[in-house]
């Protein structure tokens, strides 16, 4: 486990029950954001599924929800799939994310998150916290949507993750990435925070992604197709030991080529 994983998964775990209240803002703001756009992501996410998961014509649409957290990206658009699996390095994290499938009257078949490192050669698991993913699970081709939702920043290899997603999508499945805009504006956190605060700071791998940045990421795994990066009008505000910032998100999408 790299460093940036092993402080991530730390950190996260440590915030797992109150992180929802310092983010609650933009959290609440991608939740709005994800729904609004679920056409743009893929027509098949415009129709909810049935109370049995069915979707009319028997359409499937399995959704991965990849460094899930305590599910925002899932909040928004499980209601449209027949199955969400939630993937994150913190089990706290998992725990919260599965309460909030339980709260939606969603059942484990419908929405679940385990904890699971995509980029390292064993799961990462405390077997204690957690239970093991099930087996095939993770079968390449198997997913319509793939989302990661204002995560991509705290990855080591962002590339190296896309190409993971890449061999997990189904011909002409979708994969989208919410994130940062860098700009000049950006949070001072070495600025504004603490010294004893500034341990967040170690789980950032780059703070934001330009148009350039993405579309060579999607491009160089094969998922070109369709590329499109918008920029999110009303910035993202969260608060963080007291403090209020803000900051400019983007979302992006690409297809298998």
């Amino acid at each position: 486990m790299s460093d940036l994983t092993e402080a991530n998964r730390k950190h996260f775990d440590k915030v797992a029950t109150t992180h929802q209240n310092d983010f609650g803002d933009l959290i609440n703001a991608a939740i709005s954001e994800f729904k609004l756009r679920r056409g743009w992501i893929t027509q098949k996410l415009n129709e909810p599924a049935g109370s049995g998961s069915e979707k009319a014509g028997g359409v499937e649409v399995k959704l991965l929800d990849y460094a899930c957290g305590a599910g925002t990206v899932s909040k928004a658009l499980a209601p449209y799939a027949t199955q969400t699996i939630g993937l994150d390095l913190s089990s706290g994290m998992v725990a919260e994310y599965n309460k909030a499938a339980a709260d939606m009257g969603l059942s484990p078949a419908r929405m679940h998150a385990y904890q699971y490192n995509l980029l390292a050669n064993d799961t990462d698991t405390d077997s204690a916290a957690t239970p093991p993913i099930p087996e095939n699970t993770l079968t390449p081709s198997s997913f319509d949507v793939i989302v990661i939702g204002m995560a991509l920043h705290h990855v080591a290899k962002p590339n190296d993750l896309l190409a993971r997603f890449k061999e997990l999508l189904k011909p002409g499945g979708v994969c989208v990435v919410m994130d940062m805009v860098p700009t000049d504006d950006a949070p001072d956190l070495e600025g504004v925070l603490e010294a004893s605060q500034l341990e967040v700071a170690k789980t950032i791998g780059k703070r934001g992604f330009t148009e350039e940045e993405m579309r060579r990421f999607y491009e160089d795994v094969g998922m070109g197709t369709g590329f499109e990066y918008v920029v999110i009008k009303e910035r993202f505000r969260f608060t963080m030991f007291g403090h209020e910032f803000h900051v400019t998100g983007f979302m992006a999408r690409g297809e298998m080529e």
